[in-house]
Parts: C-alpha cells; sequence; structure tokens
C-alpha cells in the first residue's frame, strides 16, 4: 500500500514539476512571442474519435501551434502566431475537407485569461430561432 501511495505522489506531484523545468516542455513558449487564440463550433461530429481526427488534421497546419476539439461541447481552440494570416475561410476549408462545418469563430488576442465555452446550441442562431 505504501509503495502505491509512493508511485501516486512521484506521478501527480513530481511529474508536472519536471515538464515546467525541461527545456521545450509542455508549457515552454518562445519568449517574446504573442499568440492569438481561435475559438469556433465545429458541426457535424458524431464521436470523439472525429474529434481527435480534426485535431490531427489542424494541428498539421502551418502555424497552428495547439489544437482542441471537445466532442462533448463541440468547441474548437486554436493557438496561432499573432502574425499569423490564418482566416475563418481557411479554417472553414481544411474543416470541410473531413466533412465539418464550422460556425460561430472568434479570433483574439491570448492573454491567459478564462476561455469560456461557445454555446453549440445557439452560438450562431439569430434569437428569433431559438
Amino acid at each position: 500500500m505504501r509503495h502505491k501511495i509512493a508511485v501516486f505522489l512521484v506521478h501527480s506531484l513530481l511529474c508536472p514539476v519536471l515538464l515546467l523545468a525541461v527545456p521545450g516542455g509542455v508549457i515552454a513558449q518562445e519568449p517574446d512571442m504573442q499568440y492569438d487564440r481561435i475559438r469556433a463550433v465545429v458541426d457535424g461530429l458524431r464521436a470523439p474519435h472525429e474529434a481527435v481526427a480534426v485535431e490531427h488534421h489542424l494541428r498539421g497546419k502551418a502555424d497552428v501551434r495547439v489544437c482542441r476539439v471537445d466532442f462533448n461541447t463541440r468547441n474548437l481552440m486554436v493557438q496561432v502566431p499573432r502574425a499569423s494570416q490564418l482566416s475563418q475561410a481557411l479554417f472553414s476549408s481544411w474543416c470541410e475537407e473531413l466533412g465539418y462545418q464550422l460556425r460561430c469563430y472568434h479570433r483574439d488576442h491570448e492573454d491567459g485569461s478564462h476561455l469560456p465555452l461557445l454555446n453549440n446550441r445557439t452560438c450562431g442562431v439569430a434569437p428569433t430561432e431559438r
């Protein structure tokens, strides 16, 4: 039992500290680089593996630093360099290559603030149609 507790503590407490200390670790960023975050709703997802497929497809594109698609909320979050010229039309075309549509596209400066979820049921729908 003590061995299991020790292993748990090492994995839960020490590993995140090591990731912070390792050059090129998960949260390491280039100095003086500024980023924008792109948020949207992905329509047409029917299974979690489809959300993963969209993530992998977008991560392979130039200037896409981070990409995450949440199947449950259908929310897409992408981080790109602020100077990037990636547009809503380009992201839409990339998703359409896989058979999905984007709506409620937002691009703003990454400032470390809380990232609210987009409502996948009402986002982009006129109030009279809700």
